[in-house]
């Protein structure tokens, strides 16, 4: 007869809970203040690196719905691959 394991509810959230790849790029959002700026890198498939274009501009409207004292704008960097979010205080 097959036998089960007992776990506590925080034992089974610790083994099945994960952070998403966007978790430390929405803290660092949240965490800006009005008039900062920072360089996001896009996704670079030989690294596994950076962010694609589609899931920053989601976090980005995300957080703009969120957010109703500031706004996030982004701007592709034409100089190499990837963009500015800045967050801007709403009038």
């Amino acid at each position: 007869m097959a036998e089960f394991e007992h776990v506590s509810s925080d034992e089974m959230l610790r083994r099945t809970t994960r952070q998403c790849k966007t978790a430390s790029l929405k803290a660092k959002l949240l965490s800006m203040k009005a008039g900062d700026i920072i360089f996001v890198a896009y996704h670079d498939a030989e690294s596994g690196e950076g962010y694609r274009p589609s899931t920053l501009s989601q976090l980005v409207g995300k957080l703009n719905k969120e957010d109703v004292s500031s706004s996030y704008s982004t701007r592709r960097d034409c100089t190499r691959p990837g963009c500015f979010i800045a967050k801007v205080e709403r009038a």
